[in-house]
């Protein structure tokens, strides 16, 4: 079976760890469909010897934990997060975030091609 003709018709398994995750229909739905365009998008990186169902399931889990994560954040700052105004790119702001993002990519190198794969997934 392709990868495309599978994605068409998502494994169950899939809906219900969602569903397990997420404890919202409309959300576990949701997960679903954003893993199904993260498989699409990252096709190449299933090794055919791989199940494409366990495959699947462990992309939907990561979108599932992802939303449950964002929704914790949300709640734990609360909704002055949504009326604070961007901030101004400060030279420093500037520096701090290559910074970051230079130790980032340096620890995304420094993985294994497996555990790479994950992260560029998520």
């Amino acid at each position: 079976m392709t990868i495309g003709a599978f994605l068409e018709h998502p494994p169950v398994q899939a809906y219900h760890l969602a569903y397990k995750i997420l404890r919202n229909r409309e959300d576990a739905a949701e997960a679903v469909a954003q893993a199904v365009l993260q498989a699409w998008q990252y096709s190449a990186g299933h090794r055919p010897e791989g199940s494409l169902v366990t495959w699947f399931v462990a992309i939907t889990r990561n979108v599932a934990l992802m939303e449950l994560r964002r929704r914790r954040g949300l709640e734990a700052r609360g909704p002055e997060l949504e009326r604070r105004q961007p901030e101004v790119d400060t030279p420093e702001a500037l520096v701090l975030a290559g910074e970051r993002r230079r130790r980032l990519a340096g620890a995304i190198a420094s993985m294994t091609d497996s555990y790479r794969t994950a992260v560029r997934l998520v």
